[in-house]
Formats: C-alpha cells, structure tokens, sequence
C-alpha cells in the first residue's frame, strides 16, 4: 500500500510540474539526443495561412455558387446551345405553318394546267415548250421544279406536320432541361469542392490535435527517464511515434493546400487567393423523402427519360403514317413498326434504370446517414476513453502502450466520422440530382 501511495505522489508531482513549467528546453540525459528533444519540443503546430496570399476573402457557399455561375465557360455555351434551339423551334413553327396553309388551301389537288388557267385565264394553253416537261394533267404537287417543296399528298403533309409539331415542343423542353442541368452540374461542382475544402481543414485539425498529444507525451516521458522510472528505448519508441504523427500532420495541411487551390482555380481566383469559407460541412442526422414521389418527380425531370421519350413520340408518329398510307407487306411500314417497337422498349427499360438510380441513391443517402451517426457515436466515446486513459497515465496508473493506442483509436475515430459527415453530404447532392431538373416557369 505504501508503494502505491509513494507512486502516485510521485505521478501527481510530475503532472504539476509539467503543468507550470512554460519552457519547452529538454534537458537530455545523452549527448546524441539532445539536439532532436530539444527540436521536437520547441516545434509549434500551428494552422497558419499555408503560403496563401492577401487578406482572406470570407466565402459561405453561396457566395462561391454565385461567384462560380458568372462568366462560366460550360454555362455560356449552355446558353448558346438555348439560343440555337430557340431558333430551330422558330424555324419548326414557320414549318409547321406552311404545312398548316398547304392542307387549307383548296387549290392544292389542282392540276397543272388547271392552276395555269386560274392564274391566266380559262383561254389560256401550255406552250410547246413545258409541254415537254410536264402534262396538264399532272398535279401542281408532281410538276419537276414546281412542286419540289410541296407534300405529294395530303397524308403526307399532315405526316410532316405531325413531325414537325412533335420535335418542336420535346426538343424545345429538352434543350431547356439541358441548360438547366449544366447549371445545377456547375452548381455541384461548387459544393463538392467547397466541401471538400471544409474537410479537408477538419482532417488538419485531427492531425494537428493528435500531433499536440504526441509532443505532450514526448514530452511527459522525456522527463520520467530523467527521474529514472523509464528507459532510453521508450523516449526513443515515443519520439518515433511523434515524428510519424509530425509528417500525418504535414500531409494532411498538404491536402488542404491542394484543396483550397482547386477552389480558387473553381472561382477564377489566383491559385494562392487567401479565402476563408464561413459556412460548416454540416449534416441533418433525419434525411427523410417520400420515395415514391421522388421517382415520379425523376420520370418527369430526368433528361435521358425525355430523350427516349422523343423517339418514342417521332416513332409513333412514323408508324401512323405508315398504317395508313402503306400495306403491312411493304418494307416501310414493316420498318416503321420495328421502330415502334423498339423505342417502347427504350422507353420502358429508361424508366427502369431511372427508378433504380433513384432507389438505389436514396439507399445510399441512408446508409451514409447510418455510418455517420454511428461515427459521432464512436467518436464520443473513444474521446472518453481516451480522456481516461490519459489521466490515468498522468498518475501512474497506465502504461504508455495503452494511452497510444487510445489516441490512435480517437485518431481513427475522428477522421471516420470527418468522412461519414463528407460522404453523407454527397450522397445528398448525388440523390438530389438523380431527380433530374425542373424548369422554371
């Protein structure tokens, strides 16, 4: 019992001097290592400003979405590629009324030498010449060089108009939808970059603590071997652990470094702008969505269903003109009928996919939303655990083995609940945009 006693005087007595001295000097008992304790304990980890340059500019991630969207060369061309198929949708609705004037007008069954004699006179006759070329009781929509723009006949008038109608309004919407997912697409980019920032600090953070621990206990044994009570082989075990948790320290502000950058090059900053993001990678620990509502919303949204659902609606259309003008014999109503066939099953297998994409993203926000709350869990408890063990290696009362591992298990701990919190929050963009994009009225 006397024993006892006496060692923990002795702990508590080490613990208060290591709590009032300020130097960081080490004394050491050897000659070859006096000059790496001495390097070790002065050595201050401190998150400065990395080589970045200026005054930091405060960024929340909206000003950086915002910032990001102007000038952009991928949301330019976005509006170019609007702009052209406005105009091919002026051009289809010039189309369509030409068509739309041919079927109304009453004139267009007539003849040749009917549609001459309306337009010079009943006494009017062919002269020898176009005789030639034509009858006079040729169709006007037949005559070479006069009807080469005019329908054959009025199925197949009605048939371009069909088409024309079709393509106009679906490509019209599809172009808009493109233009609004490069936006969003941009806009993502944004985030994840922005997040990736933010975490990227937070693991800085975590390896800048753990390298605080490591110079503590470095620190704490440097001076139980000038008391004698452990040997030169345990500082030079704990000086090891200390270098090994200095150059985790240095890759992580690395990773920051590369980071930041690829923000700054994101908001055509220079690439060593200060910027200091005022916003949190934070989380919703309750993501809830009504499932089947979201994959309705998707099959409305979604690019690629509009894409096949535009082949599907032209196939229709083929296929219409194609039972009614020809016999189910002829090559191309067989052709038309194949490809009927074929943009069904496009169509059918698109909305499959889609509905998996959106289960299966929405399955992953959840287990990401899982693995994250039960990494806080284990986060808090392996700091108390490690608090404990600590304290009681203060006061004799456990070995320095025990308190490493609890501080790389924290470690561990730390950095897995930093990335659950990551993967979380990208789960949440990538379900989000498997719900395609919606445009504004």
């Amino acid at each position: 019992m006397t024993k006892k006693i006496i060692a923990s005087l002795i702990a508590i007595i080490l613990l208060i001097s290591m709590v009032f001295t300020k130097t960081n000097t080490l004394a050491a008992t050897e000659e070859e290592t006096t000059t790496e304790e001495e390097t070790a304990s002065e050595e201050k980890p401190v998150l400065d400003s990395l080589g970045f340059e200026g005054e930091p500019i405060k960024l929340s991630l909206q000003e950086a979405i915002e910032i990001t969207l102007q000038n952009n060369p991928s949301i330019e061309q976005a509006e170019l590629d609007l702009e052209q198929a406005e105009i091919d949708l002026d051009k289809g609705k010039g189309n369509a009324r030409e068509l739309k004037a041919f079927l109304n007008n009453p004139d267009r069954n007539l003849t040749v030498g009917e549609a001459t004699r309306k337009e010079y006179g009943d006494d009017y006759e062919l002269p020898d010449e176009a005789l030639d070329y034509v009858e006079e009781d040729t169709p006007v929509r037949l005559a070479p060089g006069i009807g080469d723009d005019i329908p054959d006949d009025d199925l197949t008038a009605e048939h371009q108009l069909n088409q024309v109608r079709t393509s106009n309004e679906l490509l019209w919407e599809l172009a808009q939808r493109k233009y609004v997912r490069t936006i969003i697409e941009q806009k993502r980019t944004v985030e994840e970059t922005y997040f990736n920032v933010l975490h990227a600090k937070r693991a800085v953070e975590i390896y800048q603590e753990n390298y605080v621990v490591s110079c503590e206990l470095y620190e704490m044994m440097v001076k139980k071997k000038e008391l004698g009570h452990v040997s030169e082989q345990k500082v030079k075990e704990t000086e090891i652990e200390l270098i090994k948790a200095k150059d985790a320290f240095t890759k992580a502000q690395n990773n920051f470094i590369f980071a930041k950058m690829g923000l700054n090059i994101l908001l055509g900053n220079n690439v060593m702008r200060a910027v200091e993001l005022t916003d949190e990678l934070s989380y919703n620990s309750m993501y809830n969505v009504d499932i089947e509502n979201a994959i309705k919303e998707s099959l409305l949204n979604r690019v690629d269903i509009l894409e096949v659902e535009l082949y599907y609606a032209m196939a229709l259309v083929d296929f219409d003109y194609a039972q009614r003008k020809y016999t189910k014999s002829t090559n191309i109503y067989k052709e038309a009928e194949v490809n009927l066939h074929k943009a069904e099953k496009a169509l059918i297998a698109t909305q499959k996919k889609v509905e998996m994409d959106v289960r299966q993203k929405y399955l992953d926000v959840l287990q990401k939303q899982s693995e994250m709350n039960t990494a806080i869990k284990s986060e808090s408890y392996m700091q108390s655990l490690f608090d404990n063990v600590y304290f009681s290696y203060d006061l004799g009362m456990a070995i320095l083995t025990d308190v490493q591992k609890a501080q790389i298990g924290l470690k561990a701990e730390k950095l897995t609940k930093a990335q659950a919190i990551l993967d979380y929050n990208l789960a949440i963009l990538e379900f989000e945009e498997s719900l395609g994009y919606k445009i504004e009225e």
